[in-house]
């Protein structure tokens, strides 16, 4: 878990472990990784401060502010068993996935707060 230490090294506290799946239309990550609560919130206390995402059982794409797709170069793949860690609440904000194959992944999130 590269990245977790220095996360809680700041002060920040884990907030609910979700699933989620990557499928075949980009999906963003829910309210619930990004607010503490799950429910969105003006108040920068309330922001996600880092995100720990798990790739399980599939390959995906991945993409900050754009629509990743499989079927062009467009987006990062990244491949199963992978973890991803956004460090600050605009890479949480923009990130997007959808699945790299036919089969959908499941991502593990794990939302950090200060």
């Amino acid at each position: 878990m590269s990245g977790v230490q220095e996360v809680l090294d700041t002060g920040a506290v884990p907030g609910t472990t979700i699933s989620i799946a990557s499928t075949d239309s980009a999906v963003v990550l829910t309210d619930a990784a990004l607010y503490r609560g799950g429910v969105a919130s003006t108040y920068e206390k309330d922001k996600v401060v880092a995100v720990l995402i798990s790739v399980e059982t599939a390959d995906i794409r991945i993409g900050w502010g754009i629509t990743p797709n499989p079927a062009t170069p467009l987006g990062h793949p990244v491949k199963v068993n992978s973890e991803i860690m956004l460090t600050c609440w605009s890479q949480a904000y923009k990130f997007k996935h959808v699945r790299e194959g036919s089969t959908s992944a499941v991502l593990q999130v794990t939302p950090f707060f200060k």
